[in-house]
């Protein structure tokens, strides 16, 4: 339940468009397997850029995207990328184009357009 709740802090879900107002939904989307599956996919198809290994950079990249009523990860945005690292930024944007479809947000028992904020670590560990 702790594990659940940190994740939680770190995980954001709103409703969003730029047309028309949307409300937070009573059941969050969520990735295929929950918060534990979403880790493991992106643990394994992320690389760290070669060009920001040698050159150390490691950080956090910040991704918007929109989950559409039918589940499918749309209109993806850096809001805030890794320090001087461009290839970070988009090594991130190319494995969350890999993603499933997710189980939708819920209003009311109908499925709404949800948008998610997505923290994703680069990180050098010492060998």
């Amino acid at each position: 339940m702790k594990f659940l709740f940190i994740l939680s802090l770190f995980l954001s879900v709103n409703g969003f468009a730029q047309a028309e107002l949307f409300v937070d939904p009573e059941e969050p989307a969520e990735f295929p397997g929950g918060s534990v599956a979403l880790k493991k996919f992106i643990a394994e198809n992320l690389v760290h850029p070669q060009e920001a290994i040698d050159s150390g950079y490691q950080g956090v990249c910040r991704v918007q995207f929109l989950i559409d009523e039918d589940g499918s990860c749309k209109n993806f945005v850096v809001r805030n990328g890794v320090a001087d690292c461009p290839s970070c930024d988009r090594e991130v944007l190319r494995v969350l184009k890999l993603m499933p479809k997710w189980k939708p947000g819920l209003l009311d028992g109908k499925p709404i357009p949800t948008k998610y904020m997505l923290p994703v670590v680069f990180n050098l560990k010492a060998n």
